[in-house]
């Protein structure tokens, strides 16, 4: 999984993550590619929201 800096936007977010979705799906050995946006925190809980995509 790719880590962004705080400041990153959710677009630019989304469109790392359907970059790397993109080339890791592209291997012969992947069935499926998955991915997670979000944050967990200590002290501040933000819900996590699970991306697929399938090749």
């Amino acid at each position: 999984m790719p880590v962004l800096l705080p400041g990153a936007s959710l677009t630019e977010v989304k469109e790392v993550m359907r970059k790397q979705d993109i080339i890791i799906g592209k291997l012969p050995e992947v069935e499926l590619v998955v991915g997670k946006l979000g944050m967990d925190g200590i002290k501040k809980r933000v819900p996590i929201k699970a991306t697929k995509q399938t090749n």
